[in-house]
Formats: structure tokens, sequence, C-alpha cells
């Protein structure tokens, strides 16, 4: 059985995952579940990242999809859609955010009570080619 371009893009973000030890989960959409869930849902020290792999930069997200990331991201939840042209940013920033989180990241409290907040890119011109690497702020959805 042939892998798909996007299977191959699964695979090494598979691979990553697993060499770092990191938690994550692939919703199984089955014809009962919903639709539009990211391929990935990864926890590292406690913050979300939910991952939508795509064949190459021309791929696009579907309807679905973009509405459930946006959803995501207004709930604090870091938001990446990779693909085989920034797989190696995937990487970096994986790393970045396992190992050196208090060099690139800062913690950003909510101020509603509701959650202890999550991380906000220090820099985030260094992931820029993984489109949805941003979290919802107000008046800033793309």
């Amino acid at each position: 059985m042939s892998i798909t371009p996007e299977g191959k893009v699964k695979d090494q973000i598979k691979k990553i995952l697993n060499n770092r030890k990191i938690l994550f989960f692939m919703p199984n959409m089955s014809g009962m579940g919903a639709t539009g869930l990211p391929d990935f849902i990864i926890c590292i020290d406690g913050q979300m990242i939910a991952v939508e792999a795509k064949r190459d930069g021309t791929a696009k997200l579907t309807t679905k999809q973009d509405s459930t990331m946006k959803k995501l991201r207004r709930a604090g939840v870091i938001t990446l859609l990779v693909h085989a042209d920034n797989l190696n940013n995937f990487e970096s920033f994986i790393f970045m955010f396992y190992y050196q989180k208090s060099k690139y990241f800062i913690h950003t409290p909510t101020g509603d009570g509701a959650s202890s907040g999550g991380w906000e890119m220090m820099y985030p011109e260094y992931f820029s080619s993984l489109i949805s690497f941003y979290r919802y702020k107000e008046g800033q959805e793309k």
C-alpha cells in the first residue's frame, strides 16, 4: 500500500514526537466522530498544541478545519499547520517549547480566573512558515 504525501508528513511528525517522548494523540476520524478535528493533539507541560498535517505549503485547511482551529485558539490552544516544507521548523518549535521554553516563550495569564493562561512566542517570525502558529487574541484572528 502506497503512503500519500500527507501520510509521509504525519509519519515524520510522529517520529519527531516519539523521539522526544512527547505525549500525543491522533483523533480517529471514523464516520461517527466530529469532522474538522486536527490530525494531532499534543500536550507539553500542560499546554495543548493542535497540529493539522498537509502535504505541502500549497494545501489549505478545509472550512471545517479552519473553524475548529479558530475555536481551539480561542480556548488557548497553540495551533500549527505542518507540511513537508516546514517540518524542520516544526521540529525546532517542539525542541524549543519542550527544552528551552523560558528562553523563547512568555507565560501569559488569562486574567479571567478560568485558566492559568498559556504561552506566547517571543520571536514568532522564526516560525512564520508554520502558518497557523499564533494564538487567538481578540481582534487579531486571521
